[in-house]
């Protein structure tokens, strides 16, 4: 697939989604950047501090970071806009995808473009592309 063709996939992914999602959206539309400020992990609050589980954190200075077993898996920048989270971030592309393990130890640049899908006090569903690799993620935060 060429990347002009991938683009628009990709693009025509966001509108189908958009129009599939706009009803749960809608719980996550006033957000502000203080409800992702903090500790995040995968999945649930009893992964949080447990090093097999990734630790995300978003700053309130606008700066993000991510490690996992004690090392530093991503960081770079973030932004979001009601339900929209923009992140301009360095990581590993073997971090990414596991089909992209021969790449363990390059670091690249990747645009994060996120949806939030359902936004509760302590848990956060989203979904979105990390350059291009779609992803899905379930957050917890950590106390």
């Amino acid at each position: 697939m060429g990347k002009l063709t991938k683009t628009l996939f990709f693009s025509l992914f966001f509108v189908v989604a958009g129009a599939l999602f706009t009803p749960m959206v809608t719980t996550a539309a006033g957000l502000s950047s203080d409800y992702l400020a903090g500790n995040w992990t995968l999945e649930s609050n009893e992964n949080c501090g447990k090093p097999e589980f990734e630790s995300i954190s978003f700053k309130n200075d606008g700066t993000v970071s991510a490690s996992r077993f004690g090392s530093t898996t991503l960081t770079g920048f973030w932004e979001l806009n009601g339900e929209f989270l923009t992140a301009h971030v360095v990581t590993s592309p073997a971090h990414l995808d596991q089909r992209l393990l021969h790449m363990k130890g390059h670091f690249d640049y990747f645009l994060v473009n996120m949806v939030i899908v359902d936004a509760q006090p302590d848990e956060l569903k989203i979904v979105g592309r990390i350059g291009e690799i779609m992803s899905r993620m379930d957050l917890a935060r950590c106390k």
